[in-house]
């Protein structure tokens, strides 16, 4: 039959080795007493019978007391082996407890900082990430939920309203317009999911060609003139030198896209953006500043996060859903880049980028 706990595997080898070890010394006491009795019946201080009455109490009490000894250092060992691996019936106990509903729990250490108190120092670094993932996966559906349905909301009740009277050419025409406005809306959004979810799955373009970073500043540059001017901010360029980088044109396209347009979207009338692209001993630094709104220091850490709005109506107003920042860091996570964001409410804010040269 096999054995399957790991408790009464150990205590039996314990017990085993502890067996061996009697065997061996009790033999080995055995041969001496025997040597010794041999002795006295060669000098006739003992007879032949007496010897062997002698020589088979002899064993039947080594025998007798290696029996006893096995038994006693079985139960210690099984006592103590069992309260040594107390911890482990913890943790098992503790997981079999955590669900994807419920991951608050975390394995008590006990102060153990051992084998069993790394264990699950590692259990709750991994529960904890969990927790924090599953978190965030919902956060994200309750996000892209809400966002999906305004349009869809919107939509519904335009055509409602729409269908209820005969109306004139010219207001279907109006109409169609309004939600020509809200499909494209609905298209973006969808477009950024299945990007971010793309990024998820580490499923990305792979980074193969070379790309010129100034080439692409400049095309962003150009595209967003004509918004700028609509909004009256200045969109003005600094030092642009000569940047290569191995990437995706595509991803860092779209990059540069998503910062260049929220500095512009960001920053009212009057204000100023200026777009810099240095070659710095190697690596390459990026710099988008803004005259704009800002962000605030408690939204900082965050600015990062799927569907994060620092200004819920002003995003709103420009049509934003919350995730481009959150689509940059993917496209610079892919390419090995490092993006950082300062910013004062009120003082405008400064987009970062720096990256190997190639």
């Amino acid at each position: 039959m096999m054995i399957h706990s790991i408790r009464l595997k150990l205590t039996l080898l314990y017990a085993l080795t502890v067996a061996v070890l009697l065997g061996v010394f009790i033999g080995a006491d055995m041969v001496g007493l025997h040597r010794n009795l041999m002795e006295q019946v060669g000098v006739a201080a003992m007879s032949t019978e007496a010897m062997h009455e002698t020589w088979l109490r002899a064993i039947t009490e080594h025998i007798s007391l290696a029996l006893v000894l096995v038994v006693v250092v079985f139960v210690f060992g099984y006592v103590f082996i069992r309260r040594a691996l107390q911890p482990v019936r913890e943790i098992t106990r503790t997981a079999k407890a955590i669900s994807e509903k419920d991951l608050s729990l975390r394995v008590e250490t006990s102060g153990d900082k051992a084998e069993i108190g790394e264990l699950a120092d590692t259990l709750n670094d991994m529960i904890a990430r969990l927790e924090n993932s599953f978190t965030r996966t919902r956060r994200f559906s309750a996000d892209a939920a809400h966002e999906l349905s305004t349009p869809l909301t919107i939509l519904k009740g335009e055509i409602e309203v729409t269908l209820r009277h005969q109306r004139e050419g010219e207001e279907y025409v109006h109409t169609l317009q309004r939600l020509l406005g809200q499909i494209e809306r609905l298209t973006v959004i969808v477009d950024n999911l299945l990007f971010l979810s793309r990024a998820d799955e580490h499923s990305l373009v792979g980074l193969e060609a070379e790309v010129s970073l100034d080439t692409l500043l400049l095309t962003v540059f150009e595209n967003f003139q004509s918004m700028a001017r609509q909004q009256e901010v200045s969109l003005g360029l600094g030092s642009v030198d000569s940047i290569t980088v191995f990437g995706d044109q595509h991803l860092l396209h779209r990059m540069l896209n998503n910062i260049v347009g929220n500095a512009v979207k960001f920053t009212p009338s009057g204000g100023s953006v200026t777009l810099n692209l240095e070659n710095r001993d190697g690596r390459f630094v990026l710099q988008v500043t803004d005259t704009g709104m800002g962000i605030p220091k408690e939204d900082l850490p965050h600015v990062f996060d799927r569907f994060l709005r620092v200004e819920k109506s002003r995003s709103k107003a420009t049509g934003g859903a919350g995730l481009g920042l959150s689509i940059v860091r993917e496209i610079a996570d892919a390419h090995g880049l490092q993006i950082n964001i300062d910013s004062e409410p009120g003082a405008g804010t400064r987009v970062v980028v720096t990256g190997q040269v190639s």
